[in-house]
């Protein structure tokens, strides 16, 4: 049995509505304070991001599918703006680990003669959770869900820190002794009452012996 040539282009064109291509979700500044590539357990992040999101087909973004944001950070709050041509064009403002920005937020058709600039303004603030030395900490990372929601292929990112090493345990030093002073020469306070004791005895001996004669 033949499929006619029309039946063969309508299939196609359900197909391809039924799974549109992913779009490119890019970085473009992102911001950590504090500064540096070791972030210690405790420490309070403050993290800014701009994104930007290239159309790969007839819309800016597949209407089915889901931003999800996500971040390593305890006890996180977010603050989402979805920006359209520079101008805010919805906020989220989210707690917890994962925030999913609808597709219908980000979809534009690229076909009109205006621009049709998406984007989003992520502020987020959180602190560094306790993990082992030099493991990597991700405070931001993001992937474009498909309509069963799985990972669309290739729109996984990542931007990470790294947790702080240990530092050397210090040897703690020993506390000084005390010195003793080395026994110096006797005083003449001790030494002078054994001289007068010798003296005496011998002057009593001499008187002794002279009555003897």
């Amino acid at each position: 049995m033949r499929l006619s040539p029309a039946l063969l282009i309508l299939s196609a064109c359900f197909l391809t509505r039924a799974s549109p291509a992913g779009a490119t979700i890019v970085a473009r500044d992102i911001r950590v304070e504090p500064a540096g590539d070791f972030l210690h357990a405790g420490d309070t992040v403050n993290l800014t991001a701009v994104i930007e999101i290239v159309p790969s087909g007839a819309t800016t973004f597949a209407e089915t599918h889901t931003l999800s944001l996500a971040t390593g950070l305890r006890d996180p709050h977010w603050n989402v703006v979805v920006t359209l041509d520079g101008n805010n064009a919805a906020v989220i403002p989210k707690e917890g680990s994962r925030v999913y920005v609808n597709g219908f937020l980000l979809s534009y058709p690229t076909t009109r003669p205006t621009t049709q600039d998406v984007g989003l303004e992520i502020e987020l603030r959180g602190n560094i959770p306790s993990a082992p030395p030099d493991s990597e900490i991700m405070l931001i990372g993001w992937e474009e869900l498909n309509a069963q929601g799985r990972a669309v292929t290739g729109s996984g990112y990542q931007f990470n820190r790294v947790a702080a090493p240990v530092p050397p345990e210090e040897t703690p030093s020993l506390a000084p002794t005390e010195r003793q002073n080395p026994p110096g020469p006797a005083t003449t306070e001790t030494t002078l009452p054994v001289i007068v004791s010798i003296l005496a005895l011998c002057l009593i001996s001499s008187r002794a012996t002279l009555k003897r004669r």
